[in-house]
C-alpha cells in the first residue's frame, strides 16, 4: 500500500479552491468560481480512482471493496461536477453563488472521506463535514424567513439522529475497545446484546439522518426554499452516506437482531413512500415519496449485507473469505443503485430549479417532459438507470433468500410507477398548454426561441438516465 498522505489528493484537490471561494467569491465573477471548482472536482475525481483507499488491500476479496470506494469517491466527484456545472451556467438564484461554491465543496470534501473511511472516528468527523455545509446550504436564502426556520429545526432533528449514532458508537467503543471496522467485526460477536444494542442505535441514528436529507426536498418539511439546493443535499450528502452505511455493515456489524430491524423498517419505509406517491401530484412531493421508497429499498440492500456478513449472529464465528466474497457483489449492487438514484434526483432538482422565479419560461414545457423521465427513473420504470440499480438491488436480496421482500419491492415498484408517470405527464401537460398560451401572449406566435443552454441542460439531463441504464443494462445483463 502507497504510504505517506497520497491517498488524500482527492481532499486536497476539492480543498484549494474552498478559500478563494468562501474569501473572494464577492470580488470575482461567480462563473470562474464554479467553472475553478469544477475542474478542482474533476482532479479530484481521476484521483480518487488511482489513489490508494483506507482499506487494507491485503487480500483480492479486500481489493474489490477498495475498487467500490474508489468508485463511490469518483460517483461523488461526478455528482458535484454536474450540480457546479449548473452553478455556472445559471447562477444559484438571487443570492450570490461564490460561498455556495465553496460550502458544495467542503460537504464534497466530508463526502469523499466519509465513502472511503473505516474508522468511526474519522467517519464521525466526515459525516458532520458533509451534512453541516448542507444545511447551510439549504439556508441560504438570508432573506426567506420561512426557510430559515424550516432549516433550524432539521437541523434539530439531524443534532438529535447525531447524538443516537454517537450513543451506539461508543456502545460499540466500550464493548469492543476499538474503533475500526476490522477491530469491531473481531470483538462484536462476543459482546451480545449489549453489542446488539450499540449496532441498532449506531445504524439507527445514521439512517435517521440520512432520511432528513432526503425529507429535505418535500416542501412540507419547510427547508424547499431553493431547488438547486435541495438537488444538491439529495444527491452528494446523500449519496456519501448510503455509501458509508454499506461498508459500514459489510465489514463491521456482525448482529443478526440488526437484520431483522432492517428489514421491517424497508417494509415501513416502502409502504409509506408509496402512499405519498398515490396521494400526491406536485414534482416536490413526488420526490419526497420517492426518497421514501428509496430508504426502503436502502433498508433492505443493507439488511442482506447484515446477513452475509462475517459471523452474523451473537457467538462468534472466524472470517472466511468465502463470505467476505459474497459481500462484495452485494455491496456493489447497493453502491449502483444508490448513485443511480442520486443522479436522477440530482437533475430533477436542477430541472426544477430552472422552472422557479417569475417571468416567461419558454423551457417550461421541455422541462417537464424531461421532469416525467426523470420521475420515471426514480420511479424504476424499464429501460432507465433506475430501473436498471433497483434491479441490481433486488436480485442480491433475492439471492440471500429474502423472495417475499422482493415480491414486495416489486409491487412497490409497479404501483409507485404508475402514480409517478401518470403525475408527471398530467403536470407535463398543463405546463405544456400554459407555456404556449404565454408564448403566444408574449411573441405572437407559436412554441419557438429558447435558449440554447436550456436545451442543452436538459437534453444532457435525460440523456444521463438513458445512457446509464443502458451502460449498467450492457454490463450487468
Amino acid at each position: 500500500m502507497m504510504g505517506g498522505f497520497t491517498q488524500f489528493v482527492p481532499e486536497a484537490a476539492l480543498l484549494v479552491p474552498v478559500p478563494v471561494a468562501l474569501l473572494l467569491g464577492s470580488r470575482l465573477r461567480e462563473r470562474w468560481i464554479a467553472w475553478l471548482a469544477m475542474i478542482s472536482c474533476g482532479v479530484a475525481g481521476v484521483s480518487a480512482w488511482y489513489a490508494p483507499t483506507m482499506l487494507d488491500q491485503a487480500s483480492a476479496v479486500t481489493t474489490t471493496l477498495d475498487t467500490t470506494a474508489g468508485a463511490a469517491r469518483l460517483a461523488i466527484c461526478v455528482l458535484a461536477a454536474l450540480w457546479l456545472a449548473w452553478v455556472a451556467a445559471r447562477g444559484a438564484g438571487a443570492e450570490r453563488s461564490g460561498e455556495a461554491v465553496g460550502l458544495a465543496l467542503l460537504s464534497t470534501l466530508g463526502g469523499l472521506l466519509l465513502a472511503s473511511a473505516t474508522d468511526l472516528v474519522v467517519a464521525f468527523v466526515a459525516m458532520e463535514l458533509t451534512v453541516l455545509p448542507a444545511y447551510v446550504l439549504l439556508g441560504y436564502s438570508r432573506h426567506d424567513v420561512p426557510v430559515l426556520k424550516g432549516v433550524l429545526k432539521q437541523m434539530t432533528r439531524s443534532a438529535l439522529a447525531s447524538m443516537i449514532a454517537l450513543y451506539g458508537i461508543s456502545f460499540l467503543y466500550g464493548l469492543t475497545g476499538a474503533t475500526s471496522f476490522e477491530g469491531i467485526a473481531t470483538s462484536l460477536p462476543e459482546a451480545g446484546p449489549l453489542g446488539a444494542t450499540g449496532a441498532i442505535l449506531a445504524v439507527g441514528g445514521l439512517l435517521a439522518r440520512l432520511t432528513l436529507l432526503y425529507r429535505c426536498a418535500s416542501a412540507r418539511s419547510g427547508v424547499a426554499g431553493s431547488s438547486v439546493f435541495t438537488a444538491f443535499v439529495a444527491s452528494v450528502p446523500a449519496f456519501s452516506m448510503s455509501v458509508f452505511l454499506a461498508q459500514f455493515l459489510s465489514q463491521a456489524l456482525t448482529v443478526r437482531s440488526l437484520q431483522t430491524i432492517l428489514v421491517a423498517g424497508a417494509v415501513f419505509c416502502l409502504a409509506v413512500g408509496l402512499y405519498v406517491i398515490v396521494r400526491e401530484q406536485e414534482p416536490r412531493e413526488l420526490l419526497a415519496g420517492a426518497g421514501t421508497v428509496h430508504i426502503g429499498f436502502l433498508m433492505a440492500g443493507l439488511a442482506v449485507l447484515v446477513a452475509a456478513s462475517p459471523g452474523s449472529s451473537i457467538d462468534a464465528v472466524p472470517v472466511q473469505v468465502s463470505q467476505l466474497a459474497v459481500v462484495a457483489p452485494r455491496v456493489d449492487a447497493l453502491v449502483i443503485y444508490a448513485f443511480t438514484y442520486s443522479i436522477a434526483a440530482l437533475a430533477l432538482g436542477l430541472l426544477l430549479a430552472g422552472t422557479e422565479g417569475e417571468g416567461p419560461r419558454y423551457g417550461r414545457r421541455l422541462a417537464m417532459r424531461a421532469a416525467a423521465v426523470l420521475l420515471a427513473s426514480l420511479a424504476g420504470v424499464p429501460p432507465l438507470a433506475g430501473f436498471a440499480g433497483r434491479w441490481l438491488l433486488l436480485r442480491s436480496v433475492h439471492e440471500a433468500g429474502f423472495g417475499w421482500l422482493v415480491a414486495t419491492g416489486v409491487a412497490v415498484s409497479i404501483v409507485s410507477a404508475w402514480y409517478v408517470v401518470r403525475a408527471a405527464l398530467s403536470r407535463a401537460g398543463s405546463a405544456e398548454a400554459q407555456a404556449t398560451a404565454e408564448e403566444e401572449r408574449i411573441t405572437g406566435s407559436g412554441p419557438g426561441g429558447w435558449l440554447s443552454e436550456d436545451r442543452l441542460s436538459l437534453s444532457l439531463a435525460v440523456s444521463a438516465v438513458l445512457v446509464g441504464g443502458a451502460v449498467l443494462w450492457v454490463f450487468w445483463f
